[in-house]
């Protein structure tokens, strides 16, 4: 099959992002731990990391200052690109705390609960959308003669 050639640049994938129930009075918006931006800046950070690794020299151990511990890090990459909004989240008085990226990072950083709940969250709805392609994928359409993978079969005459 030749290779097929697409006129107009790719568009920024849709979002997958889905409301999760955390309790009975909070619900968060969860994207996939496999969204690009999510991806882009953990590569980023990865590269930070090598970079002052490098700059402190292979025999030593040390902290530079400025840096941050990995959970830190995830944390301020969670918070930024994962949880996406939130709906009746509250302070330790019970006021309504609106969604900001700011308030996502200072949550999850505080309370190891809710960071792994949003791991596993984001890492659910990231094997969900990919079922979900799977699935679209193995599915025929009418212009396909039935065929998995989208290519007709030649009918032999004989």
């Amino acid at each position: 099959m030749p290779l097929t050639v697409h006129t107009e640049e790719r568009q920024k994938p849709r979002s997958v992002a889905q409301w999760r129930e955390y309790d009975a009075q909070t619900s968060v918006l969860i994207d996939s731990l496999d969204n690009d931006e999510y991806q882009i800046a953990l590569a980023r950070a990865r590269r930070r990391t090598q970079a002052l690794d490098r700059l402190a020299g292979a025999e030593q151990v040390l902290v530079l200052d400025g840096e941050e511990t990995e959970h830190a890090t995830q944390c301020t990459l969670l918070g930024h690109f994962v949880v996406r909004d939130w709906k009746g989240a509250a302070d330790a008085n019970g006021n309504p705390v609106p969604y900001s990226p700011k308030a996502a990072v200072a949550t999850l950083k505080t309370d190891i609960r809710f960071f792994l709940w949003v791991l596993k969250e984001a890492s659910d709805v990231a094997a969900s959308h990919h079922r979900e392609v799977e699935e679209t994928r193995g599915k025929s359409s009418p212009g396909t003669a039935g065929s998995a993978s989208g290519e007709a079969e030649a009918k032999n005459k004989s």
